[in-house]
């Protein structure tokens, strides 16, 4: 439902065919009118936070699905134009962000509840703006799903009805049996990261059964066990996805809380069923559980593809793991069985017993002891950091020989601090990495089903999702939880 409508200050603005828009008006003493025949107006309208005439009104994003002006969608390529949004949150304060001309206004804020006030760099209206109605979640697709959702920054969950798109022709559809529960869930339920858009439906470690196959998928069929993990979508065409690094793609679509490319928000594995394009689709292997397995989806690609990228799998090599988590015991496992001396780091000696006696770990090293570190000063060939929480490096890079790698895989929500002499006197590498492509997640999949790599799990029913996620944040699992999406959702 669109219309479009030419606007400027002392101006009448007439719809014709029931869609809904803004006026929007200028510094000038106003003499604007809105008129339009929907129902739906006085739900999109909002009054001005002024209080004050002369800013007319502002438009509600939070029920509709975009604003269109004659300078394109209001995305970032708008701000070369002149264009000028403010946001404003729905307390009726400005002191949110005010973006200039050379700003970026990011696509996720149409979806947070923030209202948007739009004018030309002149202090009037003079654009044409198509305004189009959102359609709920539940509605938008025509599949029907149910899962878990928060709905704010408090992270708590609960059902939520929505809906998945259609089975398109290069599509899978699959009955989601398994989710995992990684930390980056918990960082997103809380918006700790700024990108989050709500209502929020997690879960990027998604395995089950597939029920149905678009007509030209060419990979999978009804019956097989398939995984999805962190993203569902990219451009296909950039040199990262021509080189198997979709990961990488300045387009890539996360797995939820991004948007698709029909415009929708996705919606993650905390619920019954997925739609997915084949291309980001892993094929489970045979008689290897999806259960256990489901984390190796985000946990398992994290931490093989730094150790194989960075040459850190060879036999012999000396690794560091940093934090003995849900990454880092996958980290433990793959870096052992591709031959290589493991030493654990922690802050607590209590996880000693496990690292060595369970894991396989050769040493141990208590980060927080100056007489352990400092007897291991340049013994190391590479180290993976885990750690999502803020904590110095400082100490961690000394623990490498010269040339030696150390790689964040962790994302802690506070910056690091990056001491420049250690690195340059030893010509040492501090790098990042994030997930692997697609074909290195198959890769990834198959040699843990081949050396029978297994995260260590606590299976658990989605309505203790808020309980495991309070217990994430105190560390309180050994060391990944695993939401038994089949057994336990229920469907109405």
């Amino acid at each position: 439902m669109h219309s479009q409508l030419s606007l400027k200050t002392n101006s009448l603005a007439l719809l014709e065919d029931g869609a809904v828009a803004a006026v929007l008006l200028g510094f000038a003493p106003p003499s604007t009118l809105l008129l339009a025949s929907s129902s739906k107006l006085n739900e999109v309208l909002m009054p001005n936070p002024f209080h004050r005439p002369q800013f007319g009104f502002m438009i509600d994003v939070t029920k509709v699905e975009g604003i269109f002006s004659t300078y394109g969608w209001l995305r970032e390529s708008v701000f070369n134009t002149g264009l000028m949004v403010m946001v404003m949150d729905s307390a009726d304060r400005v002191d949110i962000q005010l973006f200039s001309t050379y700003g970026w206004l990011h696509e996720s804020a149409f979806n947070t509840g923030l209202m948007v006030m739009v004018m030309d760099s002149a202090d009037r209206v003079d654009i044409q703006l198509s305004v189009k109605m959102a359609k709920s979640p539940e509605t938008e697709h025509p599949l029907k799903a149910v899962g878990w959702a928060t709905k704010d920054t408090s992270g708590v969950f609960s059902p939520f009805k929505f809906s998945r798109r259609a089975t398109g022709e290069h599509d899978v559809q699959f009955k989601v049996l398994y989710c995992g529960v990684c930390h980056s869930d918990l960082h997103m339920a809380k918006n700790e990261w700024g990108f989050t858009q709500y209502p929020l439906v997690p879960g990027h470690e998604i395995v089950g059964e597939v029920t149905e196959v678009g007509s030209k998928v060419e990979k999978f069929k009804v019956g097989d066990k398939v995984g999805v993990g962190c993203m569902v979508g990219s451009c296909r065409e950039c040199d990262q996805c021509t080189n198997d690094l979709e990961n990488y793609c300045s387009k890539m679509i996360l797995t939820y809380s991004a948007v698709y490319v029909d415009g929708t928000i996705t919606y993650g594995g905390y619920s019954n069923l997925m739609v997915a394009d084949e291309h980001f689709v892993v094929l489970w292997p045979e008689n290897f559980p999806l259960d256990i397995g489901a984390p190796l989806l985000c946990a398992g690609i994290t931490t093989y593809s730094p150790l194989r990228y960075f040459g850190l799998d060879k036999p012999g090599m000396s690794i560091g793991v940093v934090g003995l988590g849900g990454l880092g015991h996958v980290a433990v496992k793959f870096a052992k069985a591709f031959g290589t001396k493991v030493t654990v780091i922690s802050t607590s000696i209590n996880k000693k017993e496990e690292a060595i006696e369970k894991l396989g770990a050769d040493s141990f090293l208590v980060s927080r002891d100056p007489e352990e570190m400092k007897a291991a000063t340049g013994t190391l060939d590479g180290i993976i950091d885990t750690v999502s929480a803020h904590h110095p490096i400082l100490p961690l890079i000394s623990l490498l020989k010269p040339h030696g790698k150390m790689v964040l895989v962790g994302a802690p929500e506070k910056p690091l601090e990056l001491p420049a002499f250690p690195l340059i006197s030893s010509r040492k590498l501090l790098a990042g990495s994030g997930i692997g492509g697609m074909k290195e997640t198959q890769e990834m999949i198959d040699f843990a089903a081949k050396h029978n790599i297994l995260p260590d799990v606590e299976i658990i029913p989605i309505d203790y999702i808020n309980t495991a996620m309070d217990r994430l944040v105190k560390s309180d699992v050994k060391y990944r939880f695993v939401i038994d999406i089949a057994k336990s959702l229920k469907l109405e």
